[in-house]
């Protein structure tokens, strides 16, 4: 499967860093976007965007944990795990790259899942032979 965690590490990186830039990357990349950890702190990280609502990684932490949300693939609690993605040094500018980079591979994602649609499809009509 296509995917980048070091690039969605990045990502959530800038949104804890440059929240101020959620508003426009937030317009070209969805939760969607990232791997299922990632996609679960990326949407609270909106969520407090959409409620006008400060960001920080306790805040963070607390909503998933509250919410009974279960981040399974990390080895440390949430609040471990922002924390040490927040001591990821990034410039506004490299944040709004990422970001970019990331809606990259995941079109990318979308075109290799839709090839492979249409594959097996011709594949089980009898049209392509694999």
């Amino acid at each position: 499967m296509i995917q980048s965690l070091q690039t969605e590490r990045h990502c959530i990186a800038a949104a804890l860093r440059h929240p101020n830039i959620l508003a426009d990357v937030s317009t070209f990349v969805k939760e969607d976007d990232f791997s299922e950890t990632h996609k679960v702190i990326y949407s609270v990280i909106i969520d407090f965007l959409a409620k006008d609502e400060t960001i920080s990684t306790f805040r963070v932490a607390e909503k998933i944990q509250n919410a009974g949300i279960s981040l399974s693939k990390l080895e440390v609690s949430p609040q471990d795990y922002l924390d040490d993605l927040k001591l990821i040094t990034i410039t506004e500018q490299a944040a709004i790259e990422s970001f970019k980079e990331l809606k990259k591979i995941s079109l990318r994602k979308e075109l290799w899942g839709l090839g492979k649609s249409i594959q097996d499809a011709m594949t089980k009509n009898g049209n392509m032979s694999v």
